[in-house]
Order: structure tokens, then C-alpha cells, then sequence
């Protein structure tokens, strides 16, 4: 079965700010793998929760470079994506 790719509210782009970012935990600044500049939307796919902190670390070393000194893989990314598609479908925060 197909995954959708909801447009997310306000409010569960709330829910995904208070989850942790991925490498320390803190407070989420949610990261869009695909810049809005460059196209890319606010769907779930397309954000990693990622810290302030991270946050501006990814873009000033590039994704390649932060992935790789944080160890995190894109299945790993993708299995919170994943997560997150289940809380969305269950309807958890969302409007």
C-alpha cells in the first residue's frame, strides 16, 4: 500500500516541534530535506526534526557531512517519517 503525503496542519507541525531532534533531543525546528525555495512542501516526507542548534549546523556543513558526522542514515530518517505517518493516520494532533 501506497504512503500518502498529507499537507500538515499547523497543528501537527506543532506536534512534530515538541518530538526531539534526531540527534540530541532538544527542542524541534523542523528541516525541510527539500528546501521551499527549491520546491520542496511541508509534507511529512519532507522534514527531519531537528534542533536550532542541528538546524544550522545541516546547512552550514551540507546534509552529507552532518549525516555522516552525526551518524544518521536516510533509512533511519525514514523510519521516524515512518512513525510519524502512523501518528498521522491514527489522527494524533491533527486536524
Amino acid at each position: 500500500m501506497k504512503k500518502k503525503n498529507p499537507k500538515l496542519s499547523e497543528k501537527f507541525k506543532d506536534f512534530v516541534r515538541e518530538l526531539g531532534c534526531v540527534v540530541c533531543g532538544d527542542n524541534v525546528n523542523p528541516h525541510h530535506l527539500l528546501s521551499r525555495g527549491a520546491g520542496g512542501t511541508d509534507e511529512l516526507k519532507n522534514l527531519v526534526p531537528l534542533c536550532v542548534y542541528h538546524h544550522a549546523e545541516l546547512h552550514q556543513i551540507g546534509k552529507s557531512s552532518f549525516f555522516k558526522r552525526h551518524n544518521l542514515t536516510t533509512d533511519f530518517i525514514n523510519r521516524i517519517i515512518g512513525r510519524l505517518y502512523v501518528l498521522l493516520e491514527r489522527g494524533d494532533d491533527n486536524e
